[in-house]
């Protein structure tokens, strides 16, 4: 089958790589690769890379997974070889030799680094009324950008609602020109904290009617925002939160109760896994009495449902009520 662009694929071996088909997957990736167009996969080489070193590890070819790692550094790309993903690479003499190499990449991205945000304002924006806020919050990996994000997850359905979108971009740098929330926690609440504060003071927000969504680690991120009270949000939407957050405590959860904080969760069903540590956050929540739907994804695993639109439309009318 041929793709039309990068994004049509990725979406396509999402699927095999959900249910565990390596070979599969691995093997449309490099069919539907040598088919894109020269600009379509310069301007997403590295995720593909990326993908492709972590579906030839499960696959079972470290080797294989190692040259790719190994020429993505050669090029330049800052490789998250400490990812979960290619952990069982780690320990290896050819490991450690790559990890010396990508070092000297990530030191300089660090120095580099810093919060960055981007606004959608409402149609007809004025100074003279007070506007709900929605931040959102791009995953933890090799599209963890404002870029990605705001393609995948697009500000329509807030927007049109009247809504100031702001998207946020990490400070913690993860790879080449990804970035993330879960490495500290506590960076993460001082950059949205300080996101929150600069656009507060800079565009006319409802101050109590503020919301904060995200994907994957910008999902978890969410709820620890939520709950750790690092600003002052009225709910959250938090799509694929495949891991516990820092601040899930009871306490934490009780006083978020306190405070009127209302969730949604969504996962993908073929992400089975994840769903049962989701469940066990569902299942704190509910102990505590902090209201939160949880909605399993057909047809698709740790990844944007085809209708995000409608769930977030639907995400949106629960957390605000």
């Amino acid at each position: 089958m041929k793709y039309n662009n990068f994004k049509e694929l990725e979406k396509a071996y999402t699927k095999p790589f959900s249910e565990g088909n390596y070979e599969e997957c691995l093997d449309m990736l490099e069919k539907g690769v040598a088919e894109l167009r020269t600009e379509d996969y310069k301007d997403n080489e590295f995720v593909i890379l990326l993908d492709k070193a972590v579906i030839q590890l499960k696959a079972g070819y470290a080797d294989k997974c190692m040259d790719t790692a190994s020429h993505a550094i050669d090029l330049g790309y800052l490789f998250p070889l400490h990812f979960r993903s290619l952990e069982p690479i780690r320990g290896t003499e050819r490991y450690q030799e790559l990890k010396k190499r990508n070092d000297v990449l990530l030191e300089k991205a660090q120095k580099e680094a810093e919060m960055q945000y981007q606004v959608v304002l409402p149609e007809g924006y004025s100074e003279a009324e007070k506007y709900p806020l929605m931040l959102i919050l791009h995953g933890d990996g090799g599209d963890g950008n404002i870029r990605d994000m705001s393609a995948n997850w697009k500000p329509d359905v807030f927007s049109k609602k009247n809504y100031i979108v702001v998207y946020i971009q990490s400070s913690q740098v993860l790879c080449h020109n990804g970035y993330g929330w879960l490495p500290n926690p506590e960076t993460a609440r001082t950059d949205i904290k300080n996101c929150f504060k600069a656009v507060k003071a800079k565009y006319s927000v409802n101050e109590s009617n503020v919301y904060i969504s995200g994907f994957s680690g910008g999902a978890i991120a969410s709820i620890d925002i939520a709950l750790s009270n690092a600003i002052p949000v009225k709910g959250f939407i938090s799509l694929c939160p495949s891991m516990i957050p820092d601040a899930y405590t009871p306490e934490n959860i009780k006083a978020a109760v306190q405070r009127g904080v209302k969730g949604f969760m969504m996962e993908g069903e073929e992400a089975k896994e994840d769903i049962q540590i989701e469940e066990e956050i569902l299942k704190g929540f509910n102990a505590e009495g902090l209201q939160c739907e949880f909605v399993i994804n057909k047809n698709v695993g740790h990844w944007y449902p085809s209708d995000l639109d409608e769930k977030l439309v639907m995400a949106l009318e629960y957390v605000s009520q």
